[in-house]
């Protein structure tokens, strides 16, 4: 029996948010963890990376459970632009947000990320891009005063 599509879509983002979890658990392994009412600088990391794994383990089994017989031939393939591009911009955010701060890391990865969608680059990206900048940008340095630079 052959895996549909969506099976394929559920059991590779299954296997992202396991490597996922597993990276945050692996990263975040040196620091002191500490308890639930004195958190250590390790113990958001842990939570959050067996939180993630946990969801990918369930979604994969659900995904394994739920197959079912289909009679025609599927030839679909897994479309990876979606997952790659998607995946990729956090750390494209990551090596952006040095050198060129705050509001342009947003733009760019934002930019980058619609990427993942085949459909025509309408208006409605940048103008997502600039107000979702200018929004961090109030968050992050008006209200939450992270020493963050907003320009390069």
């Amino acid at each position: 029996m052959k895996a549909t599509d969506a099976e394929r879509r559920d059991l590779a983002g299954a296997a992202l948010l396991v490597v996922v979890g597993a990276c945050a658990i692996w990263f975040g392994r040196g620091l002191r963890y500490g308890t639930s009412a004195d958190m250590g600088p390790g113990y958001f990391p842990a939570m959050l990376g067996a939180i993630v794994c946990a969801v990918g383990i369930l979604l994969g089994l659900a995904t394994l459970l739920r197959r079912r017989a289909n009679e025609e031939e599927i030839s679909a393939r897994l479309n990876w632009r979606p997952l790659v591009v998607i995946a990729g911009s956090p750390f494209l955010f990551g090596f952006l947000i040095g050198p060129l701060g705050l509001f342009f890391s947003i733009v760019i990865v934002v930019l980058v990320a619609r990427l993942a969608e085949k459909r025509r680059f309408t208006w409605e990206a940048p103008a997502t891009a600039l107000v979702l900048a200018a929004l961090c940008c109030l968050l992050f340095i008006v209200v939450l005063e992270l020493p963050l630079s907003v320009w390069p």
